[in-house]
Parts: C-alpha cells; structure tokens; sequence
C-alpha cells in the first residue's frame, strides 16, 4: 500500500495493479489507494 506513495508514483501503481487479482480474490474491500492505481493506469 505505501508503495503508491513513493516518489516514483507510477511504478507504486504497478505494484498496486499486480497485486489487484489476489485483492479481487480474497473477495476484501479494495483499499483506496489500489483503487486510485486502477484508475491511473486506465489513463495510461
């Protein structure tokens, strides 16, 4: 989570997506950070 948070913000949203699957599969409230990664790269 704090990955997001690191200078380098676009690659703490990589961390964030690859780690979105196993999120969605353990059926847990996405947290808000994950959730604004998704949203970012869907710019990209």
């Amino acid at each position: 989570a704090t990955a997001v948070r690191t200078p380098d913000g676009r690659r703490g949203a990589v961390d964030a997506a690859r780690a979105l699957p196993a999120v969605l599969r353990e059926r847990r409230p996405v947290p808000p950070e994950v959730e604004a990664a998704r949203r970012a790269l869907a710019r990209y």
